[in-house]
């Protein structure tokens, strides 16, 4: 008898089938090169959008020279990351000239460092913001950084914020702002009262910024405004250390529930019911930003120069010893009232604390005693994970 199977192909099955069976590879030159020369019917099938689903494209291991053809005709993309590093047969021009011209929609995520932004340029910037914009229903991760406040979409002339408050299924969001062109707010992201399913927000200024610069850089409007959309879903926060969170900010944490913070220590300001739910703290205790060394008052050494060296040098010594005293004693006050604070977060399980100050993270007396406090901390919570650390700052304006 025979068997009525044995003459069966992939031609037999329906479109939906191969269709299904093929989207399962992640390969998208795959896709460009290989199948579509198979059969008519296949070239057909590979112009599919569903088809992309699972493919990404990531610069990073991008080797030769035509890749960046992947972003030219590509209908769609699962995830997208643009770095700066690329292989060294690329011509610098190809990546900004494929993501201008590309046509393809994001599903899940869009990744942009800071020196795959510079590459991209005026017409690759232009060309991310329409990328982002046609992906507005879909997009659920954006992790960008945003210096030039000027590049607009071609068609739309839409500003970044402007597209940003328009993605609809937006889940987590990481911005980098630039402290060179600070990020002109207002008020884009608040003029739409509509809640969005932020679970994670992540706002960050340049590593080699002062604490003054980022205070510029960082518009507390655009970080209320975000907070507020996110609405009780926030689940993580992270916010630059040296950006002292505002009392606005702090109300509006007050309906979130919170499980991972990351910022300045004035983020334990937030209502105890807050800070009830969050498990994970990382604080930054800025000293001299806090009432530390700027708000202690050293008097000149050199005032008095009369009498001996042994009475001069006594002179000299004595103020510096009451200005490090005094530094300690305020140092101590800060860090045991930010851990006192810590005692609100009942569902804690860890604790990371950043001592910044220029002058006080270097003294090893200063040092025991707040390796005492954290230990007095860790008997009264035995449960909880803490780490200690400290760094020195430098008081100048960094650009």
């Amino acid at each position: 008898m025979c068997d009525g199977r044995a003459g069966r192909s992939m031609e037999d099955l329906p479109d939906e089938l191969v269709l299904h069976i093929l989207r399962h590879l992640s390969d998208g030159f795959a896709l460009l090169d290989a199948l579509p020369l198979v059969c008519r019917r296949w070239h057909r099938l590979c112009q599919d959008v569903r088809l992309w689903s699972n493919v990404s494209a990531d610069t990073r291991f991008w080797k030769a020279q035509d890749d960046p053809r992947l972003l030219l005709h590509a209908p769609a993309l699962r995830c997208l990351s643009l770095h700066r590093q690329t292989a060294k047969g690329i011509d610098k021009d190809c990546l900004p000239a494929a993501v201008g011209r590309s046509l393809a929609v994001v599903r899940e995520a869009v990744t942009v460092t800071h020196g795959g932004l510079l590459r991209l340029g005026q017409q690759g910037g232009g060309g991310l913001l329409a990328l982002l914009w046609r992906s507005r229903h879909t997009l659920r991760r954006v992790l960008v950084p945003w210096a030039d406040a000027s590049l607009e979409t071609p068609s739309h002339r839409l500003s970044f914020l402007e597209v940003l408050a328009r993605i609809e299924c937006l889940e987590v969001l990481h911005l980098h702002v630039g402290v060179k062109t600070v990020l002109q707010y207002s008020g884009q992201l608040g003029q739409d009262e509509a809640t969005v399913p932020l679970r994670e927000l992540q706002i960050r200024a340049c590593k080699a910024a002062s604490k003054w610069t980022v205070q510029r850089a960082v518009p507390e409007d655009l970080v209320l405004d975000l907070v507020r959309r996110a609405g009780a879903g926030l689940r993580e926060l992270r916010l630059d250390g040296r950006w002292p969170v505002p009392p606005r900010v702090l109300q509006q944490l007050d309906r979130s529930q919170l499980r991972d913070v990351s910022a300045h220590s004035s983020v334990l300001g937030m209502a105890a019911k807050a800070l009830r739910s969050v498990e994970r703290l990382t604080l930054s205790v800025m000293l001299d930003q806090d009432g530390g060394a700027d708000d202690v008052d050293m008097e000149d050494p050199d005032a008095d120069s009369a009498g001996s060296d042994d009475e001069a040098d006594g002179l000299d010594d004595q103020p510096f010893q009451e200005f490090m005293a005094d530094l300690r004693t305020s140092g101590m006050a800060l860090v045991s009232a930010a851990l006192a604070r810590c005692e609100a977060a009942a569902s804690l399980r860890m604790l990371a604390l950043t001592v910044t100050d220029v002058d006080l993270a270097e003294d090893e007396n200063f040092r025991v005693d707040c390796r005492k406090l954290v230990d007095a901390f860790k008997e009264r919570r035995p449960l909880v994970q803490t780490q200690l650390d400290f760094h020195c700052t430098f008081r100048a304006e960094a650009y």
